[in-house]
């Protein structure tokens, strides 16, 4: 009876493993991962959404020249390791306040060339790290005038 319970755990354990391992990998498959999956190039694939699971030790997620329109709240949760994301050169028009607040590493963001019209006032609240935030070529027509407030280390705008 012990060794029938003790080969069970073992299974389960080994198919835990097995599953987390393939669900880290499933970005790698559509985009283009370094060995350890710290730097991810997703750029230029033609992806209307972001792929899911990040890996949560990922540094580097380029994201750029997509045709991405929507930012879930959820979508950049528990990557505290984020260092550089772009988004440019898609056709956001919308950030779900709360995107950007797991990404206590971050230093630079690209949001250039897509269809921002706005900027709540939380958007960026959490962002104490960023130096470079990238905004041009939007269609950017209201910003709160606390949008930046918590961007205490922001050089580049």
């Amino acid at each position: 009876m012990f060794q029938q319970l003790k080969l069970t755990f073992v299974l389960i354990l080994s198919m835990s493993f097995s599953l987390e391992s393939h669900a880290t990998s499933d970005i790698c498959s559509i985009c283009s991962c370094d060995h350890s999956q710290t730097n991810i190039d997703c750029s230029s694939r033609g992806l209307t959404s972001i792929p899911q699971p990040i890996p949560p030790n990922v540094e580097y997620l380029n994201l750029a020249e997509n045709d991405i329109q929507a930012i879930n709240e959820k979508t950049f949760q528990n990557l505290s390791s984020l260092e550089t994301l772009y988004l440019n050169g898609n056709n956001i028009d919308k950030i779900e306040i709360g995107t950007f607040d797991d990404l206590t590493r971050l230093t630079y963001l690209s949001l250039s060339s897509n269809d921002i019209k706005e900027l709540k006032p939380d958007t960026f609240r959490n962002l104490s790290s960023l130096t470079s935030l990238y905004l041009s070529h939007n269609d950017i027509q209201a910003i709160n005038e606390k949008t930046f407030q918590n961007l205490s280390s922001l050089k580049t705008l």
